[in-house]
């Protein structure tokens, strides 16, 4: 299994912040939050300093730097797929 480097998760969190904006939803002040099981800390993604992103619960996307990667990937995809469905229209 690959490991995820900071420079994947920027990249995938970089992908989100375009998918979401192509939908036009509020992601004005969109911030990721760094963690991992050293610092006890959850990774998170916030909009407009404390309201979760969307498509998230609480702001949460992993436990882990690679939870973290996947869940931004996934939601990536789902927001492409909507993006998409509505060109096609």
């Amino acid at each position: 299994m690959q490991r995820i480097t900071n420079t994947m998760l920027y990249g995938a969190f970089v992908r989100y912040r375009y998918a979401a904006d192509s939908l036009e939803l509020n992601i004005e002040g969109l911030s990721l939050q760094l963690g991992g099981p050293s610092t006890n800390v959850e990774y998170r993604i916030w909009v407009n300093g404390g309201r979760e992103a969307p498509g998230t619960n609480d702001g949460w996307i992993g436990s882990t730097k690679r939870e973290a990667y996947e869940t931004l990937m996934h939601l990536s995809r789902a927001f492409e797929a909507v993006t998409y469905r509505n060109e096609s229209l």
